[in-house]
């Protein structure tokens, strides 16, 4: 695990979506986090099958350099990196 992670000032908009305690559990078990591959994968089914009950949905997954990060994933499986904690391993 990361000896650091990073987290967004307290003042800004995501950092009201942000647990650090979660983000510091999630870091210790990395290796139990879907990649950005996976997560894409799966969320974007679950958004397709809200029928538009859900636009997009917010997860911790590990990006391919072993970055753990929040990423927003869209129906069709577009993504945007919210936030990047650090290494992860």
């Amino acid at each position: 695990m990361s000896a650091l992670l990073s987290f967004p000032a307290a003042s800004t908009a995501i950092a009201s979506r942000i647990d650090p305690t979660h983000i510091a559990e999630c870091a210790a078990q990395a290796h139990r986090l879907p990649s950005l591959a996976e997560a894409k994968l799966r969320y974007s089914r679950q958004v397709r099958e809200s029928g538009g009950a859900i636009r997009s949905i917010e997860c911790v997954c590990l990006l391919a350099d072993d970055t753990l990060a929040l990423v927003q994933i869209g129906a069709r499986g577009g993504h945007k990196i919210n936030w990047r904690f650090g290494k992860a391993a």
